[in-house]
């Protein structure tokens, strides 16, 4: 696992979206993948990839799909408050 110093290297200036791209890709999952996971459209995903601030319950399935760590979740949950 990567230390949450590069994670936040790659989240400046505080993109949820990068790092969850980030994670997605480091899981080797296309975004069409992902969506069928959480059970949203592959759209959906690239709006969050792209910005968009998922819902709860959909932050909640993205974090289960991608394997995050607690520590990982609590630095995407640090980006939510800024």
């Amino acid at each position: 696992m990567e230390s949450l110093s590069f994670l936040q290297t790659i989240a400046e200036p505080y993109d949820l979206g990068a790092v969850i791209k980030y994670l997605r890709s480091r899981k080797e999952m296309s975004s069409r993948a992902l969506a069928a996971e959480i059970g949203a459209s592959s759209s959906y995903v690239s709006k969050i990839e792209s910005g968009q601030v998922p819902s709860a319950d959909k932050f909640v399935r993205i974090m289960d799909a991608l394997d995050c760590s607690s520590l990982e979740v609590q630095f995407l949950l640090e980006l939510l408050r800024k």
